[in-house]
């Protein structure tokens, strides 16, 4: 394949659950740090898994801000690895704590990456949020 290669990234994900209700699958925060990245970004953003807010910021303080009260933090991890352009399909492989080497592929429909997927000879494909995975491997308690 003729992918292109972007560069490097690394950041750190701390995932703050309601702490009445812990279960990822009804939702969850993220916080992400970055600490090498080559996108034109702030260097934190925080999103909500199940309701779509996201946000950028430069401090802790902007961060937790939209994290109410309820919330506390569950776990973190880390994540670096490489971003490639394939045409309009954007390709991340990537060294997650806590799981085996990955890859993520975000393309414009679901058969331009099963189809990627194939090529690549993938042997598992992960349909749950890293987050998800992660808890459920027991990686993080």
């Amino acid at each position: 394949m003729n992918a292109i290669d972007k560069g490097p990234y690394a950041f750190m994900d701390h995932i703050y659950v309601d702490s009445q209700d812990r279960d990822l699958n009804k939702g969850f925060f993220r916080i992400r740090t970055y600490q090498m990245t080559q996108w034109d970004q702030k260097r934190m953003q925080v999103v909500h898994k199940i309701s779509g807010f996201q946000m950028e910021c430069d401090t802790w303080e902007e961060a937790l801000r939209p994290i109410f009260s309820q919330y506390e933090k569950k776990f973190s991890f880390a994540r670096q690895g490489r971003e490639y352009f394939l045409g309009e399909i954007r390709i991340y492989v990537e060294e997650i704590e806590g799981m085996p080497a990955s890859i993520e592929i975000i393309a414009g429909n679901n058969e331009e990456i099963f189809d990627l997927f194939k090529k690549l000879g993938t042997k598992e494909i992960i349909k749950r949020s890293v987050p998800q995975y992660l808890e459920s491997s027991g990686a993080f308690k």
